[in-house]
């Protein structure tokens, strides 16, 4: 008898709870019945207490908040996606599904630095004399617009602080094109450009502040520090070598990209008139434009 009754309250409960379910979706249901039978929309094949009818995945094992279907791991790293902070990149469960956080090493970072500098300036320190041949070239571009007094504006060395994520720092001395700058704007090059009639004067956008001085000068080639001493003036950070003031001056702005030692690009601009860029490389004989 108890167990009469224990299966009746049992159906009861089960046909109760399809009822709810089925009220609570008629319309999805119904679309059901269109294409199924009643019994087929109201079976749980896969055994996950999810409905036919409700189950988007009604042949595989899978949960209500995910509309029946299993949780997907598209990485494969074992972590659901729905836990997986990196769902798409293989990882580990201590950090959340993502991989091992990158730690570098800044110190190996600044000697492999240090000994890439040393092997730079070991390897190219006569270059100057190449870029020379390069230099007495650069305004070729805007030649065609006769300028009779032209003051170039340029850029030396780079002191800005550029660090790598997620933290190493790059010293401005072990950055190549502050080395290879310092070659392309060498004594020899600023006093050529200083003599052509067409040249009034040369202005650097670095700033050369007293504290930075003792460093450019182990930094720097002999020759290029003592000739730029003669124009340095402590209280002016702008380094300038001018021969007099000229109103009718056109200012033209001068940047260098070093793709490597032998290649580099030279943008040219008066911020009105013109805006050139120009690639050269060296062939080992001459310049040629790339």
């Amino acid at each position: 008898m108890k167990k009469t009754i224990l299966f009746i309250f049992f159906n009861l409960s089960f046909l109760s709870s399809f009822t709810a379910q089925e009220y609570k979706n008629d319309s999805i249901f119904k679309k059901c019945r269109k294409e199924f039978s009643k019994k087929l929309c109201l079976s749980d094949e896969d055994g996950d207490g999810i409905l036919f009818y409700l189950d988007k995945c009604s042949k595989e094992y899978g949960q209500e908040e995910n509309e029946g279907c299993p949780w997907p791991d598209t990485d494969g790293d074992g972590i659901l996606d729905k836990d997986d902070q990196c769902p798409t990149i293989k990882g580990f469960e201590e950090f959340n599904g993502c991989p091992k956080p990158y730690k570098p090493d800044c110190n190996a970072r600044r000697i492999s630095d240090s000994l890439k500098m040393t092997n730079l300036r070991a390897d190219h320190k006569d270059i100057d004399k190449i870029y020379n041949l390069l230099s007495k070239r650069i305004l070729d571009p805007i030649k065609k617009y006769h300028l009779n007094s032209i003051t170039l504006y340029t850029s030396l060395i780079d002191w800005d602080i550029h660090c790598d994520l997620p933290g190493c720092c790059l010293d401005w001395k072990n950055m190549p094109s502050n080395y290879l700058s310092s070659k392309f704007w060498n004594k020899a090059a600023l006093e050529n450009f200083y003599n052509r009639k067409e040249i009034n004067a040369i202005l650097f956008s670095t700033k050369f502040v007293p504290d930075i001085m003792p460093e450019f000068k182990e930094f720097a080639d002999p020759s290029l520090y003592s000739f730029i001493m003669k124009y340095y003036k402590k209280d002016s950070p702008r380094l300038a070598i001018s021969k007099g003031l000229d109103e009718k001056s056109v200012v033209v702005t001068v940047r260098i990209e070093f793709h490597d030692p032998y290649k580099l690009k030279i943008f040219l601009s008066d911020g009105n008139r013109f805006s050139t860029d120009t690639t050269y490389e060296y062939d080992g004989k001459k310049w040629n434009i790339y």
